[in-house]
């Protein structure tokens, strides 16, 4: 009973010695890893809980949020953006306008939102709705010159639209945006749907299933056209003790035109520009130049062939010409290649260049897995010298006619 009356006595300075220390233990730790506030640098997508199954929001879609938190500063290295969410709890609301505070889930600990802005979202919750509509395909742009687009085909021809009740109303158009500008080849592609209004907007608030089609189309070249490459025509030498680093074209491959479909047929596959002096340089010559063409073939757009010839000292260098070997044909097919020679500009060391035989360079074209067609394609090459190098290849690419029937003699 003693012991007791004695508690009941000092009981008021028991609890004041406990508060005291609290306050010190408190105090202590927070001197030694006291609590700072920050805004975080990136926003947070608003993510929305608890909505009836049988509504679906509007109005949260797209919208984030800044948030600014208390913590101590040994926890703010484990502070991660998967770690933290921004919540809008939709628990009891029914179809209609609401604002839904926003309010942060965590679980790391302690930490405290000082702040979020905005505080609220505005809402509309709406039954769902679904709308199921033919898919149509949009070509936008030209072909390139000379070149014309069939009809596109694609598939599935419908999909469907899903969405909040008014949303999925606004939409009158399910489009596939294809551009065929500058197009030489065929296309065969995914192309992403959007959902359009009757103003022809783009609505992001809804889903579309499928969300892409396969889009298919033929590009043929019409007749009297012809893709040709320009070969630039270089006269004279460098002075001296230099040397051609490299000739640059441009454009490399031109469009021609003739009334009479067979003028542009019987071309080479390529075109020569006016020549382009380079005697005694001692540095880059460059030149805007003409094509060179028949009195009944014109080219389209009348480019001017832009034709840079690099020029530096060196060692050494020459110019071989080489036939062009066709790789990689399939069997029952035969090549015929224009031009069936290249010049290859060589550098090194003289004394290799003196010694350099015919088959130590080799030019020829990779035609695996071609078919029946005519193409323009890139000259590749293999120097067995070591330390001869390839400056430039005159043409670079060249034109190839693959026709089915083996070649004479294969």
């Amino acid at each position: 009973m003693r012991v007791l009356r004695w508690f009941a006595g000092n009981l008021g300075s028991l609890a004041l010695a406990i508060v005291l220390a609290v306050t010190v233990w408190a105090v202590s730790v927070t001197s030694d890893d006291p609590d700072e506030v920050r805004t975080l640098p990136d926003s947070f997508p608003v993510e929305v809980t608890h909505l009836d199954q049988n509504l679906v929001v509007r109005g949260a879609v797209g919208q984030s949020a800044m948030v600014t938190l208390r913590a101590p500063q040994s926890l703010w290295a484990q502070i991660a953006a998967e770690r933290l969410h921004v919540v809008a709890d939709m628990t009891g609301l029914g179809a209609g306008e609401h604002r839904v505070p926003l309010r942060l889930e965590t679980d790391l600990h302690p930490v405290r939102l000082e702040g979020i802005t905005p505080t609220a979202i505005e809402v509309v919750l709406e039954p769902p709705a679904s709308l199921t509509l033919a898919v149509q395909v949009r070509l936008t742009g030209t072909p390139a010159p000379g070149f014309a687009a069939s009809a596109p085909r694609w598939t599935p021809q419908q999909a469907t639209v899903a969405g909040s009740e008014s949303e999925v109303a606004r939409v009158t158009a399910i489009v596939a945006d294809l551009s065929v500008d500058g197009l030489r080849a065929n296309v065969d592609r995914e192309v992403a749907l959007t959902a359009k209004d009757a103003a022809g907007k783009t609505l992001d608030t809804v889903s579309l299933t499928p969300a892409t089609a396969e889009v298919t189309l033929t590009v043929e070249q019409q007749g009297g056209y012809r893709d040709v490459v320009v070969k630039a025509l270089i006269r004279g030498q460098v002075k001296n003790g230099y040397r051609l680093t490299g000739i640059s074209v441009f454009p490399p491959l031109v469009t021609l035109f003739s009334a009479d479909p067979a003028a542009v047929a019987r071309l080479p596959g390529y075109v020569e520009t006016e020549p382009l002096d380079i005697s005694g340089a001692q540095a880059d010559v460059s030149g805007s130049l003409k094509l060179t063409l028949p009195a009944d073939v014109t080219a389209v757009g009348e480019p001017v062939i832009f034709v840079q010839v690099g020029v530096a000292a060196i060692e050494d260098s020459v110019t071989v010409t080489r036939d062009v070997r066709p790789q990689g044909l399939a069997p029952g097919l035969s090549a015929r290649l224009s031009p069936a020679t290249v010049d290859v500009i060589l550098s090194g060391p003289v004394p290799l260049l003196k010694a350099l035989r015919a088959s130590d360079v080799e030019v020829y074209v990779d035609l695996s897995g071609l078919t029946p067609g005519s193409y323009q394609l890139q000259v590749s090459y293999r120097v067995l010298l070591e330390g001869v190098q390839v400056e430039a290849l005159l043409p670079a690419q060249i034109a190839v006619t693959i026709t089915a029937g083996a070649s004479p003699g294969s």
